[in-house]
């Protein structure tokens, strides 16, 4: 090798070492910046007044809901809300039970399927609805074949593209209140609810008098939203720092003409509109919440929950403890997503091993 082409070859060496040397610290500081901006969280017990509060009337309530702007959604709400709401003597006495799901939580809907049958037995009026957000074929036939029920296929093409985000949520209140416009007395359970006793007497007066009851949640509702939902529907955070979520898992939902105008319609409206219950498409970030030594503000995003939650204290928060539901007649069983490439028996073994009931 020529003495020209080996210092050539050295300088090369040189240049492309010391390029490492600039990227590589360049590359971790990046890293270092972008990871302590995600976690630099304000604490809800900032020290700071908060200028809003909810009431401090129920008409006070009711005015900043009507405030919400849903602009371009009034097409889809024309045709999802009747203008004719029934008066409280047309209402049912009896409820429908209402659950949707997709090909991944087959097992856990099928469990659901088996688990109402004895209430429906006792209340015979009662009719059961899945709606199907993505089921292969052999699974409808199967449902079909198993379950005493309707199964309604949800046209995703109908609304915007973001409610065809499956852990975006916006689906659930639109699938509600199709439910509610032909019936409405809903109950509302995700595919992991499983009843503990057949006897819904007291649930179904409580709901009658009540008009909306969810379980009860253990976040706070300023910790659980994002900033962007809550400047969407222009209120502050803080105003909701000391307020409890409910949980959207299962919610009963007697839908008299003050429910379906104050708590569904909003509620849809912002199932509509992307920037609100949904904030944006990067839904999969904001889902888990991470745990940290004091609560803050948004440490994660419920979707529909979140909504659900802050309408529910605009409505009724002087008696909102009325209105939550502990573990007394249901549980939660949920287990982990089905895999696609797993055969159903070896699908099944897999949510049995990881389910959790609580």
């Amino acid at each position: 090798m020529s003495h020209w082409l080996f210092r050539s070859i050295m300088r090369r060496r040189f240049k492309l070492e010391v390029l490492i040397g600039i990227l590589i610290p360049m590359v971790i500081l990046y890293y270092m910046i972008a990871s302590w901006s995600a976690e630099v969280k304000i604490p809800l017990n900032d020290g700071k007044q908060c200028n809003e509060s909810l009431g401090p009337s129920i008409k006070d309530d009711i005015e900043k809901v009507k405030k919400y702007s849903f602009p371009g959604v009034e097409k889809y709400i024309t045709e999802l809300f009747p203008h004719n709401l029934p008066d409280e003597q047309n209402m049912p006495q009896y409820p429908v039970f209402v659950t949707a799901a997709s090909a991944s939580h087959y097992t856990e809907l099928m469990d659901l399927v088996y688990n109402t049958t004895a209430v429906r037995k006792k209340y015979p009026q009662i009719k059961l609805v899945i709606y199907d957000l993505g089921f292969g074929s052999s699974q409808v036939k199967k449902i079909q074949e198993k379950c005493d029920c309707e199964i309604r296929k949800l046209v995703f093409e109908a609304f915007p593209d973001h409610v065809k985000i499956l852990k975006g949520y916006a689906w659930k209140p639109i699938v509600i209140q199709m439910a509610a416009k032909e019936h409405p007395f809903v109950f509302w359970m995700d595919a992991s609810v499983r009843f503990v006793t057949t006897d819904l007497d007291g649930q179904l007066e409580d709901a009658r008098n009540l008009g909306v009851i969810g379980t009860k949640g253990f976040g706070s509702i300023a910790s659980r939203t994002h900033t962007k939902t809550l400047r969407f529907l222009g209120e502050q955070p803080c105003t909701f720092k000391d307020t409890m979520e409910l949980e959207a898992t299962f919610i009963i939902i007697y839908a008299n003409k003050l429910v379906s105008e104050m708590i569904l319609k909003p509620w849809v409206s912002c199932a509509l509109s992307l920037g609100c219950l949904v904030p944006d498409l990067n839904t999969d970030q904001y889902l888990h919440c991470k745990s940290h030594k004091e609560p803050v503000y948004f440490e994660c995003h419920r979707f529909d929950q979140s909504i659900l939650s802050i309408l529910t204290y605009r409505l009724y928060h002087l008696n909102i403890e009325k209105h939550k539901m502990t573990h007394t007649f249901f549980r939660f069983c949920k287990g982990v997503d089905e895999q696609w490439y797993l055969p159903q028996f070896l699908n099944e073994m897999y949510i049995r091993y990881n389910e959790h009931c609580f």
